[in-house]
């Protein structure tokens, strides 16, 4: 099994405080793991970690390591751990992605999809964490033109996996069940943070409270948060109308009539003019030269 591991900062720090995270890439399924951290020394902890989880649950062993040439990957802890276990070390020279492109185009796919989630669901960037642990199930999970429509899960495990009833959109409104008095409201308002790692529960933040709750009976309220976004995009679109219609109003000329210019195009009267009992005196025929005033 070829695995692609890279390390990579986010600038923000997380609601948990993790300033990192590592994806862990099979090549040959695209099957991606992730995982947060808040220190870049953590690497070697989750690596051993996840290695520990996919040899028992897979039977199958870590050959080759493609990893960014930096120090957490060489540090001599690691080093001795892979020449331990028989693993292959691979390093990717400085600014060539190349060498290790499945890993880091599946880091870039990432973030594009956190980005466009946090946007969607218009949260802060406090929430990426959640973000892109929620993104690296769906990838997992959607079917990849390169396997043939197959999902990475599905290549890994060898079992289908089509079942999408569970999933929903980030950031969505919920209402959670809560236990309390009989005159105590049976549910609380939440957004929607993914699923939760540990137990078979969604995972919500509560923004009254400040916190992470967990919960398995819930009401997903998505048609709110998809009708909100229909109408603040058909508002600007509205504005984008409006406004490019006054760039054409404004870039109309407006040709100034010059008072000191005689227009010297010959008048022809009409019957009706003929007819009249006071005639406007002849027009005198000029040349097309300046006429100044003395």
């Amino acid at each position: 099994m070829q695995i692609g591991i890279l390390r990579t900062l986010c600038w923000n720090a997380s609601r948990g405080g993790s300033h990192y995270f590592a994806s862990c890439v099979d090549y040959f399924s695209k099957r991606i793991w992730v995982y947060t951290m808040k220190r870049k020394d953590e690497v070697l902890k989750i690596f051993l970690k996840w290695k520990k989880i996919i040899e028992t649950q897979s039977d199958r062993k870590i050959k080759p390591l493609r990893s960014d040439n930096v120090g957490e990957y060489k540090s001599d802890p690691f080093l001795k751990v892979c020449q331990d276990e028989g693993i292959v070390r691979y390093f990717m020279v400085r600014e060539t992605p190349q060498q290790n492109g499945v890993a880091v185009h599946m880091n870039c796919t990432l973030l594009e999809k956190v980005q466009c989630m946090l946007s969607n669901a218009g949260l802060g960037k406090a929430f990426w964490a959640e973000a892109i642990t929620y993104a690296s199930h769906l990838i997992n999970r959607l079917p990849a033109a390169a396997d043939e429509g197959k999902t990475p899960m599905e290549v890994w495990s060898g079992k289908s996996c089509t079942y999408y009833k569970y999933l929903h959109i980030f950031g969505c409104p919920a209402y959670y069940h809560v236990r309390k008095s009989k005159l105590d409201p049976r549910a609380k308002k939440a957004l929607f943070m993914g699923i939760s790692t540990s137990v078979k529960r969604y995972q919500f933040w509560c923004p009254d409270g400040k916190k992470f709750v967990v919960s398995r009976y819930v009401t997903f309220d998505e048609a709110t948060m998809i009708n909100q976004n229909k109408r603040e995009g058909e508002t600007e679109a509205t504005k984008t109308i409006s406004s490019s219609k006054k760039v054409e109003l404004l870039k109309t000329p407006v040709v100034p009539v010059r008072s000191d210019v005689i227009d010297t195009s010959p008048t022809v009267a009409s019957d009706d003019e003929d007819k009249d009992d006071e005639e406007e005196a002849p027009t005198q025929v000029v040349s097309k030269t300046m006429v100044q005033v003395v």
